[in-house]
């Protein structure tokens, strides 16, 4: 299957906008739609038998390795990493 038509569009809200009203379907993460399918009237469904996979991978300058806001930044994203 392949689209009739393609547009990127960048801010959520209007993505959300377009897909409640049927002018379209959109690929994002499950959080997000969580986030705001209140909002807009839109349910997730799952891409394939076990959906898509998606690593992010962190990094930084090693003169900033010792600030604590990315110390915590980064514990943090193992931890939640882990957790799932």
């Amino acid at each position: 299957i392949s689209p009739k038509r393609h547009k990127t569009i960048e801010a959520t809200d209007i993505i959300l906008q377009m897909v409640a009203s049927g002018r379209g379907v959109a690929a994002l993460p499950r959080w997000l739609v969580e986030k705001y399918a209140k909002d807009h009237n839109v349910v997730t469904v799952q891409l394939g038998e076990h959906g898509i996979k998606k690593q992010i991978f962190l990094g930084t300058r090693k003169s900033d390795i010792g600030v604590d806001f990315i110390k915590d930044f980064f514990h943090l994203a193992r931890t939640l990493a882990l957790a799932n």
